[in-house]
């Protein structure tokens, strides 16, 4: 059986070849269950209607909406989730306050000393990478696979793996422990989106059969 929420999409309106609305639509449409949205050059008031109009498109596709840094626009528009970079666990009031609003907290880590330091602050997840190599960090080898099963023998919370994630290596990050795998440019530039995302939810089940038998 396929878990739909296994799988989260990160935007990036830049590197979509229509508007992003309509590229997110198609990709969620399609079965992908989570939707980050990091569009982190976004006045507040354009993010704030950009959030606003892609929140029924995740309620009709039962898909969870987090929100990235931006704890007003999270709680204005009633998010899922809100999505958190590595230095926000020096600001421990933002966290609260969003955790105090139910948002769901995720916050980025590179190594296992930040992993665990976000667990400690109050993370309710951890988004690990790039895993492998990615033009969003570019010169960026990946960290790759070990890293994720190092930090996952370490914390007990949720470890997320994105950074050039495609249908092809999504098995890898499961294996090593990952419980979501995020992914951009496999779904936001592909000519055909939503057959990549049924690729990429194809990965997931046979990854689960694997752990079965």
């Amino acid at each position: 059986m396929r878990d739909f929420r296994r799988l989260c999409l990160i935007t990036d309106r830049h590197i979509a070849p229509e508007p992003i609305l309509t590229r997110v639509a198609k990709i969620l449409n399609a079965g992908i269950g989570q939707v980050i949205l990091r569009e982190k050059d976004l006045p507040p008031k354009e993010l704030l209607a950009l959030a606003t109009a892609l929140l029924p498109i995740a309620r009709q596709t039962q898909s969870r909406l987090i929100i990235n840094s931006d704890l007003t626009v999270a709680s204005q528009i009633r998010a899922d989730g809100l999505h958190l970079p590595f230095q926000a666990i020096h600001h421990i009031g933002d966290l609260g306050k969003a955790k105090k609003l139910g948002l769901r907290v995720g916050i980025s880590a590179h190594t296992l000393e930040e992993a665990v330091l976000a667990e400690k602050a109050g993370a309710d997840l951890v988004l690990i990478g790039p895993i492998f190599p990615t033009s969003c960090k570019p010169g960026h080898p990946g960290a790759g696979t070990r890293l994720i099963e190092r930090i996952k023998r370490r914390l007990k919370i949720p470890v997320w793996a994105v950074g050039g994630l495609n249908p092809q290596n999504i098995p890898f990050v499961f294996k090593a422990g990952a419980t979501v795998a995020c992914l951009r440019e496999a779904l936001l530039t592909a000519p055909d989106p939503a057959k990549v995302a049924q690729e990429c939810l194809l990965a997931t089940e046979s990854q689960e059969l694997d752990l079965v038998s």
